[in-house]
């Protein structure tokens, strides 16, 4: 008896671990862990003919878990060459994917969960580098962490159902238009490593409302938010430079703070922000500005849009060349470090220490 309760506790171990040379698959609850002890394993084993039944049984299962060490060759057979049909979990925290740069999941339609390797290889080396089509036009997945070993992000635009997305200390990173076209993204959290963003890096996330970007960044790059819905943003002291286009169409854009060491302001900037109604720039030299940096409209309707600019005292002689500050101040408005000014003919000036907002 004692003997028959042995086999059949055997038979229950192998139903639920499938144990080959340098590999093992565990299912629970309708998980499938493959944990692959060197890469090119899992590719050997299920290569044999004899074993055709356990490839099947990876293609075959939709929420997936991978540990261990693992290759291009190995990932073809879980993913079935990036075209999983099935697939809906891809959980790879625990894995080094040798190779992972050429790798894509653009094609697996029904992924809504995926997460990026972060385990080691046998020199203790992580993955640092991503395809430049990795998970673009995913209309799956919700909710997106990318860890701190990818210093470099690309291939995430299109991701149509990405509400949040939560980039980890280490990345310095954004590649150009690597999050652009992303409709329902509303929540963006930044590294504080993050030194620098491409351009249309978050074009046309319609859905993105509230931005804080972190102190480091000298440079917003043209159209980086352009025609977003952003209503506030904060800008990081380091700031330097706001290239051309760069909130271009933010018509939710109320107010906007200039910080004090930007020393340049694009063509059309921020041309189409026509809710735009309080400009602060907090620079103690003027900014250079093109002629349509803003757009007149903004400051001349018939409500009276703009309801203050804070300008720098030395501001006079620059600003006053922009077309749409002409014939609106003169040089008696400039007083201190900086004035409040309305725009309406009628210039009144005060000092602004008790009126200069907090910095962020």
């Amino acid at each position: 008896m004692k003997k028959l309760l042995l086999i059949f506790s055997l038979c229950l171990l192998m139903a639920n671990a499938k144990m080959m040379a340098g590999v093992a698959l565990t299912t629970s609850n309708g998980v499938l862990t493959i944990h692959v002890d060197a890469e090119g394993d899992l590719t050997t084993y299920c290569n044999n003919s004899e074993n055709a039944a356990y490839k099947t049984t990876i293609q075959s299962t939709a929420n997936i878990v991978v540990t261990g060490i693992v290759n291009v060759s190995d990932m073809n057979v879980i993913t079935n060459y990036g075209n999983s049909p099935v697939i809906t979990s891809l959980n790879l925290k625990g894995a080094y994917v040798n190779g992972f740069e050429n790798i894509s999941f653009s094609n697996m339609q029904k992924l809504a969960v995926f997460k990026f390797p972060e385990g080691t290889n046998a020199s203790g080396e992580k993955n640092t580098m991503m395809k430049t089509n990795l998970l673009q036009n995913n209309s799956k997945i919700t909710t997106l962490i990318v860890p701190g070993n990818y210093m470099e992000l690309t291939g995430l635009q299109g991701m149509s159902a990405l509400t949040t997305l939560t980039i980890e200390d280490g990345v310095t990173t954004i590649d150009a238009k690597c999050f652009q076209n992303e409709g329902s993204l509303t929540t963006v959290l930044f590294p504080s490593s993050l030194t620098s963003i491409g351009e249309e890096a978050f074009n046309s996330c319609t859905s993105l409302k509230n931005v804080a970007l972190p102190e480091g960044l000298t440079s917003i790059p043209s159209k980086l938010f352009n025609n977003t819905h952003i209503t506030s943003i904060r800008l990081p002291s380091t700031l330097q430079v706001i290239s051309a286009n760069a909130f271009s169409g933010c018509q939710y854009l109320t107010s906007i703070v200039i910080p004090e060491k930007v020393t340049t302001i694009g063509s059309q900037a921020f041309s189409g922000c026509n809710r735009l109604r309080d400009i602060y720039c907090l620079a103690t030299n003027a900014p250079t500005i093109a002629d349509n940096s803003f757009d007149t409209h903004n400051y001349y309707m018939s409500d009276g849009a703009l309801e203050s600019a804070l300008i720098p005292a030395k501001a006079g002689d620059v600003i006053n060349r922009a077309a749409y500050w002409q014939g609106s101040m003169d040089k008696s408005d400039y007083i201190g470090e900086a004035v409040r000014h309305r725009p309406s003919g009628r210039a009144t000036a005060q000092l602004a220490a008790s009126t200069k907002p907090a910095r962020n």
